[in-house]
């Protein structure tokens, strides 16, 4: 005899009547917490702290910024995501697709 537990629902599949909405994930939340404006990438959540895009110009210097930001406590791994796409994509480079 098959035995039917109940089933735990995922939180992105309930609607939170009270904003008209569903919860947004972490890696939306992390989308808005990237942003480039001008000349500079900013992460608006961490006291707005910015890196001029001259600075993530390669590869290499964007490696270099990706690990001297892995020991801030705010740079989740969404957070690097987000700025590896959007730094990328600004700079016209190349990310490998993941497998």
């Amino acid at each position: 005899m098959l035995s039917h537990a109940p089933r735990q629902v995922p939180a992105w599949l309930i609607f939170d009547v009270r904003q008209n909405s569903f919860p947004m994930s972490n890696i939306e939340r992390s989308h808005e917490e990237v942003v480039i404006e001008g000349e500079v990438v900013i992460f608006p959540n961490a006291g707005r702290y910015e890196i001029g895009l001259s600075r993530l110009d390669s590869p290499e210097k964007l490696l270099s910024w990706i690990v001297h930001l892995s020991e801030k406590t705010w740079f989740s791994p969404d957070i690097c995501r987000w700025f590896i796409l959007k730094v990328s994509r600004h700079h016209k480079m190349k990310v490998p697709a993941s497998v």
